[in-house]
């Protein structure tokens, strides 16, 4: 049985204008198209490689990081010095992760260290990421509400409190 286009089904129509089109858009000829063969692909595009140098300063950050994330854990001077040195760290990431580790750390006792930090700072994003951090560090924790509420003779019940709302600085972002 011999198929005209009176027999064909009625998308198959469709079909050969969608191939056509679609061959149009990617660049391909009619030619190739009709014979179903693919157009020639377009050369891969490399990523750049990274030079031995650079390689080693990923590794030191990745290290250094995981070591502030460490430190930031224990709960001793030590462990807080050691992470507020990192401050001064010429690498903006290392700055930042131990920023972070100062403020999970929680000891208010860096407050003094982080407020010389953000004077000496000349980056204005990076300023307003310490003093936010002193800002969060500053806030009383939760025991210490109740022990004032307690001391004062407040009466425990939530209407009776103003909503604390703490935001880490990681959490606020730049603008």
């Amino acid at each position: 049985m011999n198929w005209n286009m009176s027999m064909q089904p009625h998308w198959a129509g469709v079909m050969v204008a969608l191939t056509l089109s679609a061959g149009a858009a990617t660049g391909q000829s009619l030619a190739s198209v009709r014979t179903n063969t693919a157009p020639t692909a377009a050369p891969l595009v490399k990523a750049p490689t990274l030079t031995a140098e650079e390689l080693a300063h990923k590794k030191y950050q990745r290290e250094t990081m995981a070591r502030l994330a460490a430190l930031e854990m224990n709960d001793d001077a030590a462990s807080l010095a050691a992470i507020l040195v990192e401050m001064k760290n010429p690498d903006p990431k290392i700055r930042s992760a131990a920023l972070q580790a100062t403020v999970q750390f929680n000891d208010r006792s860096a407050i003094p260290a982080l407020q010389k930090i953000a004077d000496e700072t000349q980056d204005a994003f990076e300023k307003t990421d310490i003093l936010k951090a002193i800002e969060y560090m500053k806030l009383p924790s939760l025991t210490e509400l109740m022990t004032r509420n307690h001391s004062a003779g407040a009466v425990h019940s939530p209407s009776n409190a103003p909503p604390i709302i703490a935001v880490p600085p990681s959490a606020a972002g730049h603008p």
